[in-house]
């Protein structure tokens, strides 16, 4: 316990505790960012900000794409768009 929250489920408390823990760390010499709590915030960091070495060393992107237009972006950002997508409005597709 880090915090004092208290959860039912283990894998709940577990998932929050790596929050406070930020386990996931940034390799890239000079980088400041302060890590994250999961492998996904370190392959959507590598990215953002240092793409070329995200090739490199074959990081998964999240990157996704509408059904319905041309939009590609990271998962969360597509599921965004697909809210307010006009080609899904006017009942188009691609």
């Amino acid at each position: 316990e880090i915090c004092g929250k208290r959860y039912s489920r283990q894998c709940d408390l577990t998932k929050h505790q790596n929050n406070h823990l930020k386990g996931h760390h940034c390799t890239v010499p000079g980088c400041e960012w302060p890590g994250g709590a999961e492998k996904k915030d370190l392959d959507r960091h590598m990215w953002t900000n240092h793409s070329t070495t995200a090739r490199e060393q074959k990081v998964k992107k999240d990157e996704k794409v509408c059904p319905h237009c041309a939009y590609k972006g990271r998962g969360d950002n597509v599921a965004r768009h697909l809210k307010n997508c006009k080609n899904l409005k006017k009942g188009k597709s691609k």
